[in-house]
């Protein structure tokens, strides 16, 4: 088994407007970097016990109410919106989906046995609700009418209401789940289906609108090749657009490899609306708002992953954010701020 490199590797991103949380993929902890000057300002143990090899450390990042939370093999990690005065809420295992709605945070939990439990945690008192699951989700969000969840073996699309009464089925997704938000008024799956050797190969991206109040289907906006990188907000819906020809799914002109599409989508008419060539590929994951936008991608020449901001306006990349200065063998107080920034 390989060991996990010395460095920090970004996995999941959580936004908070002034920070950005980046969770090393590896290891439980988490890096703040503050969105003014992209620049890492905090290092957050979770308190998860370190993770070897292929595990994975802390997976999920959300802000809820006026705490971080975290998912972690130990539990749910919650701190102040800086990250300090971490501790673990203890919810009977290790956490592996995460999602923070207006009046509670709604997490996966495995118990240590081969059946999952949704776990709904009260804002204000803390008060922990199970409900037993026949499967594990694949991807989890929450919003005042309770928490959406996508079922990891039959792509079931279903909803739980706040009081946790029980799971009402809505649709069964056509492909598997390559994104999942929610938007002001829908519920967006970004699905991928096989064209078949018939139709050429590769995939079909469909991006699914669902009605939040009634659950019904209300759209899909078809795109060819591999949708990825959904990023939410409000009325519209960001994410990488890309084919496999490397062509602009605008006007099907070439395109190098080193370069991406990001569409946004109107999401009261599904019409895309805006391609924003950007000047990176292998964009993986975006977090932030439709004003200020961050990408985590693989640099194909470096092997690594990156962290950078985004600008909607004109698709630059900006410099990517410098790791290194986190010693990941070598933290021993849960919250380290840097004083000064790097140089």
């Amino acid at each position: 088994m390989t060991a996990p490199p010395q460095r920090f590797r970004p996995d999941g991103l959580g936004w908070d407007g002034d920070i950005l949380w980046v969770a090393d993929y590896f290891r439980s902890v988490m890096a703040g970097v503050a969105t003014s000057t992209g620049s890492v300002v905090s290092v957050v143990d979770t308190i998860s016990p370190m993770t070897q090899g292929g595990q994975r450390g802390t997976t999920r990042i959300v802000v809820g109410g006026d705490h971080l939370w975290a998912a972690t093999p130990a539990g749910l990690f919650v701190a102040e919106r800086d990250g300090s005065a971490g501790s673990i809420l203890d919810v009977g295992g290790g956490v592996s989906d995460l999602a923070a709605g207006p009046d509670a945070v709604w997490a996966t939990v495995w118990p240590g046995t081969w059946q999952a439990e949704l776990v709904r945690v009260d804002l204000t008192d803390r008060q922990v609700t199970r409900l037993p699951l026949q499967d594990r989700t694949e991807a989890l969000v929450a919003g005042t009418e309770g928490a959406w969840f996508v079922h990891g073996g039959d792509h079931l699309l279903s909803v739980v209401a706040p009081d946790v009464g029980g799971v009402v089925d809505r649709a069964r997704l056509p492909g598997s789940l390559w994104g999942f938000g929610l938007g002001q008024e829908v519920v967006v799956a970004v699905v991928a289906v096989p064209r078949g050797r018939a139709r050429g190969n590769g995939v079909i991206c469909g991006v699914l609108r669902f009605d939040r109040a009634s659950g019904r289907m209300v759209g899909v906006t078809r795109r060819e090749g591999l949708c990825k990188a959904l990023l939410v907000d409000g009325h519209h819906a960001w994410m990488q657009s890309r084919v496999d020809s490397h062509v602009h799914p605008r006007d099907g002109t070439p395109m190098p490899e080193t370069e991406s599409v990001i569409e946004r989508i109107d999401l009261d008419d599904g019409e895309v609306v805006e391609w924003l060539t950007i000047s990176t590929a292998g964009v993986h994951a975006l977090a932030g708002s439709q004003s200020e936008v961050w990408a985590r991608g693989f640099s194909y020449e470096a092997q690594f992953p990156w962290v950078a901001r985004v600008d909607l306006r004109d698709g630059t990349v900006g410099p990517p954010v410098d790791f290194s200065v986190i010693d990941v063998a070598g933290f021993t107080q849960r919250v380290r701020t840097l004083r000064t920034a790097p140089a």
